[in-house]
């Protein structure tokens, strides 16, 4: 007698850390969160995405973390508005990057771009074609996008 199949185990195909810690920016304060991207002793580092909030419609911070805190990038709500951030507080409070900072914006949305684009990569390297493709349309939506 032979017993019923069993249902394939899901696999673990994000290659992300799971343990990687990673603050939220201020006006998300106690949503969950997961660094999308390299992690460095524990904490989120370098170019990656902050997906924010327990389910969809998510938001995102699309930039810059350094050790495990927001450094730059920019910030998506729920409702696909968002914000440049050049920096943040010490309370994690966005720096706005606005016509005054023209570099910081500029370094803004490529970094942002550059950042979408490598978690596309990582989820395609992982042998996730579904959310590569999520990430690398995300990157051209912010660089088709910017306003002038």
């Amino acid at each position: 007698m032979t017993s019923p199949a069993s249902p394939p185990k899901p696999r673990h195909t994000t290659s992300f850390p799971t343990t990687c810690r990673a603050s939220v920016p201020a006006r998300f304060s106690g949503q969950p969160s997961q660094w999308l991207g390299a992690c460095v002793a524990g904490k989120a580092q370098g170019l990656g995405v902050l997906r924010i909030g327990a389910r969809q419609p998510f938001a995102f911070l699309v930039g810059r973390m350094k050790e495990g805190r927001p450094a730059s990038g920019l910030v998506f709500n729920t409702d696909k508005s968002y914000a440049a951030a050049r920096g943040f507080d010490a309370h994690g409070r966005i720096l706005v990057a606005d016509g005054y900072h023209l570099k910081e914006q500029d370094a803004v949305w490529a970094d942002a771009v550059r950042a979408a684009r490598s978690v596309g990569d990582r989820f395609a390297k992982a042998g996730n074609a579904g959310s590569a493709a999520y990430y690398r349309r995300f990157a051209s939506e912010i660089e088709n996008g910017r306003p002038e």
